[in-house]
């Protein structure tokens, strides 16, 4: 990863370049500059090395959640730009992943999904009410007798 950083370093496209070499997953954290003005695109790299690496596989299962509950999409959008906007967005610095966020609102959307097939009513089609419902639910979420898992 070091390597690969030391040799993106000097290219135009690239704004900076980062490695984090001892990370859980060796990554590589990079912006790209884009000729069109002040325009820039981060990415991350996960190098795979001697561990098993799911992320094309987590990719797949995504994708089939978000077409079961379509709510998930607009849901997480708003959660990760506003996480953003408040510096919690990098894993690395104590933020919430993508990943992790995406778990938190799927589990969210199943609740409410669960609860309307339970109690015989509609989940909201309400963007902005799923999105207040959400914050309550993680509001008042008991971390210490509750657990998110993923279970189909």
């Amino acid at each position: 990863v070091t390597s690969l950083a030391l040799l993106l370093e000097p290219e135009s496209w690239v704004c900076w370049v980062t490695a984090l070499a001892h990370a859980a997953v060796p990554l590589l954290k990079l912006q790209c500059c884009i000729e069109a003005g002040d325009t820039a695109l981060d990415a991350d790299i996960s190098v795979a090395v001697d561990y098993d690496h799911q992320g094309i596989q987590a990719t797949t299962i995504v994708r089939e959640e978000l077409g079961l509950l379509p709510a998930i999409r607009p849901l997480l959008l708003v959660v990760k730009t506003y996480l953003c906007k408040l510096g919690l967005n990098i894993t690395w610095t104590g933020g919430l992943s993508s990943h992790a966020l995406f778990l938190m609102v799927r589990a969210y959307c199943l609740s409410i999904a669960h609860d309307a097939a339970t109690e015989d009513i509609s989940p909201p089609t309400d963007l902005g009410a799923a999105l207040l419902g959400l914050l309550e639910w993680y509001g008042a979420f008991d971390f210490s007798r509750v657990q998110i898992c993923w279970d189909k």
